[in-house]
């Protein structure tokens, strides 16, 4: 349900990914599972791919 939501609004991974806590507390999503899939969702230097 909340998923689709989002999904209507045009919440894309790059988006989600920048919400703060405070962010997914006043949405109603804020749990652990989450926070763990906003985090996995950053882009982060060790998913660059390799470069000669």
């Amino acid at each position: 349900k909340i998923v689709n939501h989002l999904q209507r609004k045009g919440l894309t991974g790059k988006k989600f990914s920048s919400l703060k806590d405070a962010d997914l507390e006043t949405i109603g999503i804020k749990n652990p599972i989450i926070s763990y899939f906003r985090d996995k969702s950053k882009s982060s230097k060790k998913n660059v791919p390799f470069m000669l």
